[in-house]
């Protein structure tokens, strides 16, 4: 791994969005071209170029963590494919999707994306595990279908929950809209400082279900001491 790819966008003031986001992607990403192949092609070009007072013509990023094998992504694709047809009909706002697979083999990934992801969706490159890795690791996908949103200008990560935000939306031309609005005005955090919130908002959940239930604390205490022979 370069250290050009690893670092993370600390100079975005003085950073074309291309190279924002090349720092995060990787140098290439895949694209589909009108007959249905798909091609590689320059992550900083497709972000809006090199030059340092170019800009990205997307507002928000979504990286799609996904896969054919898995059953609710099946049933969240059309939706996501659904809101993102609202945001760039019905709003001033435009998505980028970069469709991150968990595929187990280079022909799903093709035919997955292919068929069920939308023209103008971009994937990571099968073969780039080192990107797709980095990628999970650093937003701590646990599970798919995952969404991460990132602001499409400076590459600040925004959210980690953009799946529930999306279900949350489907079918309201108006909650879409309003989603889209606070994502806009979200200040965002450093890609190289964002420490997704998931994790400790499923302690938190936890730890408060627990308090709210208390007579389960109790269960639990003494299954313990059966099992461990203190009773």
């Amino acid at each position: 791994t370069s250290q050009t790819e690893e670092s993370s966008p600390k100079t975005s003031a003085v950073l074309s969005s291309g190279e924002i986001y090349e720092r995060i992607l990787g140098p290439r990403l895949m694209a589909k071209t009108d007959d249905g192949s798909l091609i590689e092609k320059s992550t900083a070009t497709l972000f809006g170029g090199g030059h340092p007072s170019s800009r990205s013509s997307a507002d928000i990023v979504i990286l799609y963590f996904s896969a054919v094998w898995c059953s609710p992504c099946k049933h969240f694709s059309p939706m996501l494919k659904n809101f993102v047809d609202i945001v760039n009909k019905e709003t001033k706002s435009t998505l980028k999707i970069v469709f991150v697979s968990y595929d187990q083999d280079k022909e799903s990934f093709e035919k997955y994306f292919n068929e069920k992801m939308g023209k103008s969706w971009y994937a990571v490159s099968f073969d780039n595990k080192e990107v797709k890795s980095r990628l999970s690791n650093k937003f701590h996908i646990m599970g798919i279908p995952s969404v991460v949103v990132i602001d499409g200008k400076n590459g600040n990560f925004l959210s980690s929950n953009g799946r529930a935000e999306i279900m949350q939306s489907v079918g309201d031309i108006q909650k879409v809209k309003d989603l889209v609005q606070v994502w806009g005005e979200m200040e965002g955090t450093p890609y190289d400082e964002a420490i997704p919130q998931s994790t400790g908002n499923l302690l938190l959940n936890l730890l408060g279900f627990f308090l709210k239930r208390p007579m389960y604390l109790l269960a639990i205490y003494l299954i313990y001491k059966k099992f461990t022979g203190s009773l």
